[in-house]
């Protein structure tokens, strides 16, 4: 009897992640008899270089912020190779930001899989009827998003009594898309500057824009406030999260109260969006690269229906989210429209930048609650990079 050939992956997935990892190896090796998978899951980044450095693997795991560096580093192939020859797998089928996020310098790091996030907004159906708010669309403005956090929030004499319009995290890397549809960055395309980027009017008025939300319109709780769970807490009429959320679809009591929705137009800006995900790379030193790409390719686009019944994500491809029955679908349809006009955030550009998140979190609260101001924080932040 002919030993199989094996094949090491390692990963840090968990949860539903992981269990898709799993139910995609136990279905490759049914149809390739052949391949014996060797599934080693750590538990984060650091345990998966680790585990590669010390063993070797087939396929690896990477987070986005590591895709240039691991191919900088010469630790992954470029997948534009396999992906231009594959018969199957065509560049046309898949979303715009699945191949351009994990690309550097025209090489493609990894393929996503299920762990695909873009933001969008969860609107609370029953608020907006109670109120007679129409419905967003994926055609709203920031002016009818405002008009509708306006509307929708409600002051109570005690603080936990209230109602509010809008919720959002006041974190850097959440607020970076509105500044993005604005026309602004905070950083130079390749993430070299800073100045003339975070410190423009642009972002400017950015900042000024979210910081009135708390502080002029008051239509979002300060900074503090805890909830323990926003979306069963009835305290919100609108929350910006991202799509890791969309299993809520699944819950019939939070499916019946809310709706989902792209973010809002700013006049004169951009349709784009940000994105995180994590994906599958095939290291330099495999010793079995063409059928780790077969590995790969049944991650991407699962042909077992026991795998696509765990394929708990946004679909990378057309094919996959029309065999999910997620095109054209109220809860997926948003997503899937985010994910075909992703642009890179100054997260992926610069380690500097993305090193300096909390202490800039730190400044957006401060911000948000009137104690520093815009202009001199923006112009601060934008030597970090320089």
């Amino acid at each position: 009897m002919t030993t199989p050939t094996e094949l090491r992956l390692i990963t840090e997935a968990n949860g539903h992640d992981l269990k898709y990892v799993q139910t995609v190896i136990q279905s490759f090796e049914v149809f390739r008899p052949d391949v014996k998978v060797v599934l080693v899951q750590t538990e984060d980044s650091y345990g998966v270089m680790e585990q590669f450095h010390h063993e070797g693997a087939d396929l690896l795991h990477i987070r986005e912020g590591g895709y240039s560096t691991q191919l900088r580093k010469g630790v992954v192939q470029d997948l534009l190779p396999y992906l231009r020859n594959d018969p199957v797998l065509k560049m046309d089928d898949f979303y715009q930001g699945a191949l351009t996020q994990p690309m550097w310098e025209g090489q493609l790091a990894v393929l996503p899989v299920v762990d695909v996030a873009v933001p969008q907004i969860f609107y609370n159906k029953t608020w907006f009827a109670e109120a007679n708010v129409p419905f967003p669309t994926n055609e709203w403005t920031e002016d009818q998003f405002l008009d509708a956090a306006v509307r929708l929030t409600r002051h109570g004499e005690n603080g936990d009594e209230s109602g509010y319009g809008f919720y959002i995290y006041p974190d850097v890397e959440f607020l970076e898309p509105f500044l993005m549809r604005k026309g602004g960055r905070h950083l130079s395309e390749d993430g070299s500057v800073g100045r003339g980027y975070t410190d423009s009017e642009i972002a400017h008025a950015a900042y000024q824009w979210i910081v009135d939300l708390y502080r002029k319109h008051r239509v979002a709780p300060m900074p503090g406030v805890q909830v323990d769970n926003i979306f069963r807490s009835n305290r919100f009429a609108m929350i910006y999260d991202f799509s890791w959320h969309n299993g809520i679809a699944y819950d019939p009591e939070l499916s019946e109260t809310y709706g989902v929705v792209g973010l809002p137009h700013a006049q004169g800006g951009r349709d784009i969006y940000t994105m995180y995900s994590t994906g599958y790379g095939i290291p330099v030193t495999s010793k079995h690269s063409e059928l780790a790409w077969e590995l790969l390719k049944e991650l991407a686009l699962p042909s077992s229906e026991e795998a696509r019944r765990a394929y708990w994500g946004v679909p990378i491809t057309k094919t996959l989210a029309k065999e999910l029955g997620r095109t054209g679908n109220p809860w997926w349809g948003p997503a899937l429209y985010a994910i075909d006009r992703i642009e890179k955030n100054a997260y992926l550009s610069n380690q500097v930048w993305n090193l300096s998140r909390q202490q800039m979190n730190q400044d957006i609260e401060r911000m948000i609650k009137g104690e520093a101001g815009v202009e001199e924080t923006l112009s601060r932040w934008a030597e970090i990079v320089s």
